[in-house]
């Protein structure tokens, strides 16, 4: 198949004038370091000028160096998002670029999710774009994307007019790593460019590409800057790609340095392991208790906060937003966040505030932010089992969410079985206003003080099974043991 010139943008290759035919092909050597090292070359190849000009300086820069085998490590991955009706030509017209430099190629079809829409159909779609990407890459791979400077600027403007701080302003850097858990290095050689410095080098080396028609909608953000405002501001601010890519990788080193710095207070107010709030809370080991509540499903996270407020209040965003980045989670706005700070993280001791953003949930109890994830449990409000009161002689229940009791679950909290009476022994769910004798006391308390005192959160007190003996509470599965004669 021939590359298909009605594709074509002609306005962007008309009489145009190169200054400096070897400046992309200058920017691809100082990359060599990078290609060379790397197991596999992903180049993300849509089609269109962006992504053809880099992928013909890679085969030039292959040729020319043909003893670092670049091309032989290259891969074309095309994304097929099915949002155009022109999708399977364009899919057509980049496997048939590819098959002309003999290098590999992948054309992968996605599904945008439409739970995602929310954020803007751009912003999905590059989410299902590096989902694909790092479907194909390996821990030693390197993703090139064809992104040049007036896509950076485009990015600073439009994060600067949501109110954007420095990590936001920071735009996009030459190299960077996919994400904070993922390591693998994603380069964009062309970041230095112009738009019409890739034309120009597509007309001096006789390219052709696709055209996207939908990046002339100005209704989509990046095209009304595109072509309402960006041809001003480069008339009247030639050095603008200079100006505003100095400005992102300053606000780059500054999001590095504070970075760093709020690390070193993350770590003191982390709960690592989930193991140090007290008593025997977090060492249960059967599979009903009150650990498996907190688990990474439940609870994804507990935050200390000894020492919080003594912090200013720049500190303290500073770290809440660490925090929550450290679990990927969606930032809430600035107004969630001062309210966060205000009236849940210094509310009143004995307050038990929450506060929820998106599908995320947070709560304070005893000195600690406990973060939800609604999507994964959402039973931090509701029991997560029933379980009538019923005569139990020890033999296995399966509760209604597939968790069993046993006999077992009693020789955990030190019961002998053989001298275990189970003559009017039931179990069931905590109703409230029981009574318990702890093991060291001479007298039963209400079960609510005793909970109290063991920082039991009170949306995890009505899952507590009681084991009672004439009505008498005689255990806490995953808790306690009353003490004998009980």
């Amino acid at each position: 198949m021939e590359p298909l010139k009605h594709a074509v943008n002609p306005v962007s290759v008309a009489g145009l004038e190169s200054d400096d035919k070897d400046a992309i092909s200058d920017a691809l050597i100082s990359c060599l370091p990078r290609l060379i090292g790397a197991r596999q070359l992903c180049l993300g190849f849509s089609g269109g000028l962006d992504s053809r000009v880099l992928l013909a300086a890679l085969i030039r820069l292959a040729e020319h160096y043909p003893y670092y085998q670049i091309k032989n490590k290259l891969t074309a991955i095309h994304v097929h998002h099915g949002l155009n009706a022109q999708a399977d030509v364009w899919a057509e017209y980049c496997q048939c670029i590819c098959q002309s430099y003999q290098i590999n190629f992948i054309c992968e079809k996605v599904s945008l999710n439409l739970s995602q829409l929310s954020s803007g159909l751009e912003a999905a779609a590059r989410t299902a774009r590096y989902g694909v990407f790092k479907k194909f890459m390996q821990e030693s791979d390197l993703l090139l994307l064809g992104q040049h400077g007036d896509d950076q600027i485009e990015t600073v403007l439009l994060q600067l007019f949501r109110g954007a701080g420095p990590q936001g302003l920071a735009a996009m850097a030459k190299e960077s790593q996919f994400s904070a858990d993922d390591d693998r290095i994603v380069l964009r050689p062309l970041l230095e460019f112009k738009q019409i410095d890739l034309a120009h080098y597509a007309r001096d080396h006789q390219l052709d590409w696709m055209h996207d028609d939908s990046n002339d909608n100005l209704r989509f953000e990046r095209n009304f800057l595109r072509h309402q405002v960006l041809p001003n501001l480069h008339q009247r601010y030639p050095g603008l790609i200079d100006t505003v890519g100095r400005s992102a990788r300053l606000c780059a080193e500054h999001n590095e340095l504070l970075h760093a710095y709020v690390q070193e207070d993350l770590v003191k107010h982390l709960v690592q392991g989930q193991s140090n709030m007290g008593n025997n809370y977090f060492n249960f080991n059967f599979n009903f208790n009150l650990n498996n509540r907190l688990s990474s499903k439940y609870c994804l996270s507990l935050f200390n906060l000894a020492g919080f407020e003594a912090y200013s209040l720049a500190r303290q965003k500073a770290l809440i937003r660490a925090w929550l980045a450290h679990y990927q989670v969606l930032m809430p706005s600035e107004v969630k966040l001062t309210h966060l700070i205000h009236d849940v993280c210094l509310a009143k001791v004995d307050a038990q505030p929450m506060l929820t953003w998106g599908h995320w949930l947070l709560r304070r109890y005893h000195g600690h932010l406990y973060l939800f994830d609604q999507q994964q449990d959402d039973s931090h409000h509701r029991c997560a089992y029933h379980l009538q009161e019923q005569t139990w002689g020890g033999e296995t229940v399966t509760l209604d969410n597939g968790q069993v009791i046993s006999s077992q679950n009693l020789v955990d909290l030190g019961v002998d079985l053989a001298h275990w009476d189970w003559q009017g022994v039931t179990i069931g769910l905590r109703q409230g206003g029981e009574r318990f004798r702890p093991q060291g006391r001479e007298h039963s308390q209400l079960l609510k003080k005793f909970l109290h005192a063991q920082k039991i959160p009170p949306w995890l007190r009505e899952q507590l099974i009681l084991v009672k003996r004439d009505q008498k509470t005689v255990a806490i599965l995953g808790l306690a043991l009353a003490a004998q004669g009980e």
